[in-house]
């Protein structure tokens, strides 16, 4: 059988978690002071996606901006800019409850975004963008997307579209081949050629945290193509089974094969 080569090209992230305990309110303004306990760094964005594919055992390439001094923390190939500046996402938690969420800085600088590396269909069999609207995508024709784009024109070829409800309701030219919009509680419906197809209901599971779980639900349907599953009610079945898995842990999180084949 042939080896599937994937590529994951997009905007990525650290996201960054300061985890501690607030017994105290600050005497320089009326602000609780968090007495952090421990600091955590993970992946988020395209190196997300990419982490969960890896999980369920696919290696992608990633083209993507992020700091050579994170690189060597992955398994799988990274082509990124030498001396670039990372996207980071610093969240401050206390007792469960996300406190404050600092971005840093909020868009790739230019120079970076020059430099930055792109693969082509004659070097990959799928290419996947995950674009966050932060600069490293522009446009394209890509095997699946997910975007925070309001006009999906500039991704005219693409073949599947996977978006969340929000960015879907206020976006245009947005019919494609095929759709998978993911909805939160409600599951996920499918698109064919712009006309609704389905519907599958999301995993009954307590919710500690939603960060990162259209990541696990783009890796699941990139993996699925990967394997030739094509059944579009098959699919949504998995990548609601995943997400149930990655949301309730805390932070950004990714599956695994075996938990997926458990769950």
């Amino acid at each position: 059988m042939k080896q599937v080569k994937i590529a994951i090209v997009g905007d990525s992230f650290l996201d960054k978690y300061c985890i501690g305990e607030v017994n105290r309110i600050s005497p320089e303004a009326p602000v609780p002071i968090l007495d952090v306990v421990k600091t955590e760094t993970r992946p988020g964005g395209a190196l997300n996606v990419a982490k969960n594919l890896y999980g369920l055992g696919i290696e992608p390439v990633v083209f993507t901006i992020i700091d050579e001094e994170y690189i060597k923390d992955f398994k799988f190939p990274i082509r990124s800019p030498k001396d670039c500046v990372s996207l980071v996402k610093t969240r401050f938690n206390a007792f469960g409850q996300q406190l404050l969420r600092v971005d840093q800085p909020i868009a790739y600088r230019q120079e970076d975004l020059e430099r930055m590396e792109y693969p082509s269909f004659s070097e990959f069999d799928i290419i996947a963008f995950a674009d966050y609207d932060k600069g490293s995508i522009t446009g394209g024709k890509a095997t699946i997307i997910d975007t925070k784009k309001k006009d999906l024109s500039v991704f005219e070829g693409t073949q599947i579209l996977k978006i969340n409800r929000k960015e879907y309701l206020e976006a245009t030219n947005v019919n494609f081949p095929q759709s998978f919009i993911t909805q939160s509680e409600a599951g996920i419906n499918y698109y064919k050629d712009g006309v609704f197809k389905g519907n599958s209901p999301a995993e009954t599971r307590e919710v500690i945290d939603v960060s990162g779980a259209g990541d696990t639900v783009m890796a699941v349907i990139i993996y699925c193509l990967s394997i030739g599953l094509t059944n579009p009610q098959k699919i949504m079945e998995l990548a609601n089974k995943a997400a149930g898995i990655v949301i309730s842990r805390f932070g950004t999180s990714t599956i695994t094969l075996e938990e997926l084949n458990h769950a």
